[in-house]
Parts: C-alpha cells; structure tokens; sequence
C-alpha cells in the first residue's frame, strides 16, 4: 500500500510533492520538498512538521511567497471549511495560532 503513494512522489520530480494526514502534518515527501524548504528554520522542519505552519510561518516559507495575504487566506479557509465539517481541537488551535497578528504566523 505504500507502494503507490511513494511512486506518486517520485512521479513529481523534479517538482516537490508532499502527502499530508488530515492535520496538515507531513506523511511524506519527494527530494524536491527538501530543496524548497531549504532555508526555513529548523524547528519548522522538526517531525511533526506541519505543513501549513511551514507555508505561513515568518521564518518558514512566507518570506518567500509574493502574494501571501491571497495564498494565505486560501491555507487559512481550507482549515476552516475542513474544521466545520469535522470540529477539531488541534485544527482549531492551528487556525488561532496562524490567524494571530493580522492573519500571519507569530514570530517565535
């Protein structure tokens, strides 16, 4: 069964590609994923590396996204909806954590 998912992840190469559980948390990820995430500080990167929390934080990926006030409400509404159909703590308290500040991950 894992099999499949990881030829999908080498099927994206040289483009990076990642599968998620349903918290946003890293499952797995091609060597592409390594190279984008790069210059992103380590605690980002450190298991269990939540995938949005690495695209909004300030020293994660944010720095690097021209438009991330539109990118980011996109991250930031798919939690939500995904929130509303399965209430869930954790996602909740990821959605808080990111919204802080003006809609921006705190600075750690």
């Amino acid at each position: 069964m894992r099999a499949a998912p990881e030829r999908v992840l080498r099927g994206h190469q040289p483009y990076p590609a990642i599968i998620v559980d349903r918290h946003g948390d890293l499952v797995a990820a091609n060597e592409a994923f390594a190279v984008l995430t790069g210059g992103v500080a380590a605690f980002l990167r450190t298991p269990p590396v939540s995938i949005p929390r690495l695209l909004l934080h300030p020293q994660g990926m944010a720095p690097n996204i021209v438009n991330l006030d539109e990118w980011a409400w996109h991250v930031l509404d798919g939690l939500g909806r995904q929130t509303a159909r399965n209430p869930d703590p954790r996602l909740t308290a990821l959605i808080d954590e990111l919204t802080e500040d003006g809609g921006r991950a705190h600075q750690c």
